[in-house]
């Protein structure tokens, strides 16, 4: 009895690792016929940090934060010095379908952007292509 509690403890530390290792594991957003990407990560807590590149689009790159749980990441940009034109936007991922919602904010209204775009995620850290905004790194 002894040995088999020993044995499964050992398989609980080892997954336990094993885990908390991959919460940090970047993935690398391309939307599809859009021009902009997402490099993310979750940081735990349900919890993930973001980089929203749009190079091609508005020209700048912003931070971004938000949560993810089972099927769905959703990613906020708030800080408007550094958003897009200025605005709060929102991006909804759902993991299921492989596609993906954008709301804008000016402060007053609310407004969908993109509703039901596809995308493509792949693991590790984005290759954003020079100039362009779109990861280069091979997506699923």
């Amino acid at each position: 009895m002894k040995r088999i509690a020993t044995l499964l403890g050992t398989l609980l530390l080892v997954s336990g690792s094993a885990m908390s290792d991959s919460i940090n594991t970047p993935y690398c957003v391309q939307f599809v016929g859009f021009c902009d990407g997402l490099q993310l990560s979750a940081i735990g807590g349900g919890r993930i940090a973001a980089e929203w590149r749009n190079l091609d689009c508005a020209g700048s790159t912003a931070p971004m934060q938000g949560t993810i749980s089972p099927g769905l990441v959703t990613a906020v940009c708030t800080d408007t010095s550094q958003c897009p034109v200025g605005l709060t936007w929102m991006f909804k991922l759902d993991l299921n379908s492989n596609t993906f919602d954008m709301f804008g904010f000016d402060g007053f209204n609310a407004f969908p952007n993109l509703i039901n775009s596809p995308f493509r995620m792949g693991n590790g850290l984005c290759n954003f292509a020079e100039g362009s905004g779109i990861p280069s790194t091979s997506m699923r």
